[in-house]
């Protein structure tokens, strides 16, 4: 190993000679350089020095200011928060009192509430309770009760608002809530200010009791508590702030209580006219001397004030700057100082080195050069190759220093790179597998990366189709509760950059137009010092669609237990009625038939042939014939209401289709509809039953909802399109070649528009106007055919042509 030499005595020597030899040539031309800017360099030093001390002062202040900006901004919150607890503290004193006393009569429960609510003041009296009923009679008004007993109806306050009648309004959508209007305050007769009140029923009574504040009352105490906690603020090296009013009293500072409006310095500034003329025109710095208050010293200083014009307030901060001319004159004594020691030293010791450092700069230079010349062929070929530098060709202590960890950080790089590459590796992975469409949002340029989920979930072909767009350009113009698609998707992009990350459900687009709901997480990246979205897209619309089956079931098993307990009631009377029927009919038409009839018409010496003809005559027994027949079809109606309520908890087994048809067909007949006004007795049925139709397994109930619920909708459609003759054709038959049982359902309205044939089982869809259809129908029909019976539902009818709906059901296959 070659003997290593000190790099740091080598390097002195050489570059003391080097600098010995330039300082002769150019040392009293840099002198002379030095002296002479040395005044500009003061003038920058005193300039930044102020600049500086300008900026420290003004951040102060604006601090403060941002501060008093809030206090004012919870100002109305704090009046709302304070009436509401009162108001609902009175509340449970009435309804305490109510309950000890609610066997009296409500006269006496009503003179206890007042005596309650009565006496209750604070705020110096500003505050109080006041009650009225629900006709605006005021029952209770501690301040005026003169207005006690009379109607507040029609009572407005100056910006004419009806006060009562909104409290009233407020009670009547919420049970409670706050009003906010004028009113006058004790303290100041006749002028109204600003007031809030927060006002709650009480039903038992029908009142409504209630209590306001005035704004101004709390403004007042946040301006004391604003003082008091400014005034305690110590500045860096003991400075305070300052606060006064546009009339010149100090609020803060060492002036405090006093008018110094008018107060003057040496030089006749008007201090405290010019802080406040800057601070009304946005701000801005005032220099003066500072005059005799307390132990302040009369010494240059500057300040800095703003104005809170909603307080008629200025407030601000200063510094005294008299400390930068004695900074100067210490420079400039240390720089006569140093020039003088630098001269003398400088002589000396370059008449001594200056030849010897000549020769010892050539030698040094050149094992620089050599040791120099490793190190760049190292970094040129680290680059691409990992070969690391020989330590054995080091010269010097430093340089083998320095070669030692260029080596241990090539060992580093590649450990990093092997790191970098597997981690990649996982994530991409992670990325590229994931099954929730995983994508990367510029907040300024859209979207700049996506995973292969993404392109399936919106069926894209490639990246390129997604890259640049923005999130408004992948859903509806307009979200599910009306809302403007940009306007939401830009809310909710600041509310994750804003606060990190959130979450919330979405409608968005295919690019083939089909409209899917998604549960959408945004979370707040930073990535190349800019901030980035990474936004994870999940599909609910098949779980939108379960809760909404889930819900229509609901329903529906509701409607059936309350179809079987009014069958089972209709029952027991038609059973009588319809018996009491038959035996008038074998009494009185059938009289030779029985023994009991001739026995007691001979006992009463009645002739039988003239009961008949009287009969006949005066269509008694057509009546008697019809009460019966009558009986007997409602008895029919009921059991069939008993069979579709009872199928809701049914077994699938074998059923015939045609005949779950015509039992759909029973329940259809009786459905006259108020509110939608047709009756479906008045459409023409036509059935066309293919022959030989085999069994299909199904639950009779679900089949019978689906095919009805078609039935219905056809009856609305072709009544509110105005057709003369309505009519309904159904056809069933049987499909061979796929073992599959064929229903369709077709009526002769006006047919389905194409835009909206894509949206027909989509849940909530619905053509009928709010309150006549839930968009339930078709959607929970769909998934009773598809899911439940493995089965298959669509529209194949044609525009202008009416409705027409086939259900396909597999054939039992014996």
């Amino acid at each position: 190993m070659s003997r290593q030499k000190s790099l740091t005595k080598t390097y002195f020597y050489s570059l003391s000679g080097l600098t010995v030899i330039l300082t002769v040539i150019f040392g009293l031309v840099w002198m002379e350089k030095e002296i002479s800017s040395f005044n500009k360099e003061s003038e920058d030093i005193a300039n930044n020095y102020i600049l500086a001390q300008k900026s420290k002062i003004k951040y102060e202040v604006e601090n403060v200011l941002d501060y008093i900006g809030y206090q004012r901004s919870i100002a109305e919150q704090r009046v709302k928060e304070e009436v509401k607890n009162r108001t609902t503290e009175a509340f449970h004193v009435i309804h305490h009192i109510y309950e000890q006393n609610k066997h009296k009569h409500k006269k006496e429960i009503e003179k206890l509430v007042k005596n309650a609510l009565h006496p209750a003041s604070w705020d110096n009296g500003s505050g109080y309770f006041f009650a009225f009923d629900t006709n605006a009679i005021e029952t209770v008004n501690r301040n005026n009760t003169s207005l006690v007993g009379k109607s507040m109806w029609s009572f407005r306050d100056k910006k004419g608002k009806y006060v009562v009648r909104d409290m009233l309004t407020v009670v009547a959508q919420n049970g409670e809530g706050y009003v906010n209007y004028h009113w006058d305050k004790p303290s100041t007769p006749g002028k109204e200010q600003k007031k809030i009140s927060y006002v709650k029923l009480f039903k038992p009574l029908n009142w409504v009791i209630g209590n306001g504040k005035y704004l101004e009352d709390q403004t007042k105490i946040i301006q004391e508590e604003t003082k008091q906690r400014i005034s305690k603020i110590v500045l860096e090296g003991d400075r305070y702030y300052f606060a006064g009013t546009y009339g010149g009293v100090s609020l803060i500072g060492p002036a405090l209580g006093r008018n110094v409006y008018d107060v003057t310095d040496v030089n006749g500034v008007k201090i405290v006219q010019e802080l406040i003329k800057a601070a009304q025109s946005g701000g801005g710095y005032v220099e003066y001397v500072m005059p005799k208050f307390k132990d302040e010293k009369p010494l240059p200083k500057i300040s800095y004030s703003v104005a809170v014009p909603e307080w008629d307030w200025y407030i601000g901060s200063g510094i005294y700057i008299h400390e930068i001319d004695e900074i100067i004159a210490q420079m400039k004594l240390e720089l006569n100082q140093k020039i003088n020691e630098f001269i003398l030293k400088y002589l000396i010791i370059a008449l001594i080195l200056i030849l010897v450092i000549i020769a010892v700069a050539k030698f040094v230079t050149a094992k620089i050069d050599k040791n120099l010349e490793s190190f760049f062929d190292f970094f040129y070929r680290s680059s691409d190759e990992n070969t690391k530098i020989d330590e054995e060709n080091i010269n010097f202590t430093e340089f083998h220093r320095l070669a030692r960890y260029a080596n241990e950080m090539l060992e580093r790089r590649i450990k990093a790179e092997v790191a970098e590459q597997k981690n990649y590796r996982q994530y991409m992975a992670i990325f590229e597998s994931a099954i929730d469409a995983i994508m990367l949002l510029d907040p300024k340029l859209g979207f700049i990366d996506c995973n292969p989920a993404t392109l399936q979930m919106f069926h894209l072909q490639d990246k390129k189709q997604f890259i640049n767009v923005q999130p408004h350009q992948i859903s509806p113009e307009y979200q599910a509760n009306g809302s403007n698609s940009q306007t939401e998707a830009r809310k909710y992009i600041d509310k994750a950059l804003d606060i990190g990350a959130c979450r919330f459900d979405w409608m968005h687009k295919r690019i083939d137009g089909e409209e899917f709901f998604a549960n959408v997480q945004l979370i707040r990246m930073v990535i190349d010092e800019n901030p980035i979205i990474l936004a994870t897209v999940r599909d609910i619309t098949e779980y939108k669609k379960t809760q909404a089956l889930i819900i229509q079931t609901e329903k529906m098993l509701s409607v059936g237990g309350l179809a079987a307990g009014m069958a089972h009631e209709i029952n027991n009377p038609l059973a009588g009625m319809v018996q009491t029927a038959a035996t008038l009919e074998n009494r009185l038409l059938k009289l030779e038939q029985f023994e009991t009839n001739l026995k007691v018409a001979k006992e009463h010496d009645i002739d039988i042939d003239k009961i008949k003809s009287y009969m006949h005559d005066r269509g008694i027994d057509r009546m008697v014939t019809t009460i019966r027949e009558s009986g007997s079809r409602i008895a029919d109606i009921v059991k069939n209401m008993l069979n579709f309520a009872r199928s809701q908890d049914a077994q699938k087994a074998r059923y015939l289709i045609t005949d779950l048809v015509d039992k759909s067909l029973e329940l259809a007949a009786i459905d006259y509809n108020q509110k939608k006004h047709y009756d479906f007795k008045d459409i023409e049925i036509v059935k066309e039953y293919a022959e030989s139709i085999p069994e299909v397994i199904c639950e009779p109930g679900m089949i019978q909802q689906v095919i009805l619920n078609l039935l219905q909708n056809a009856a609305f459609e072709m009544h509110f399109a105005e057709i003369e003759h309505p009519k309904i054709i159904i056809r069933c038959w049987y499909q061979l070649d796929k073992s599959m049982v064929g229903i369709e359902i077709e009526d002769v309205g006006s047919g389905i528009p194409p835009e909206i044939k894509h949206k027909l089982f989509e849940p909530f869809f619905t053509t009928k106007t709010a309150g006549i259809g839930t968009g339930l129908g078709l959607s929970v029909s769909y998934y009773i055919i598809s899911k439940d019976h493995d089965g298959e539902i669509s529209e194949i009818s044609e525009p202008g042509n009416g409705a027409k709906f086939r259900i396909m059901l597999p054939a039992v296959k014996d």
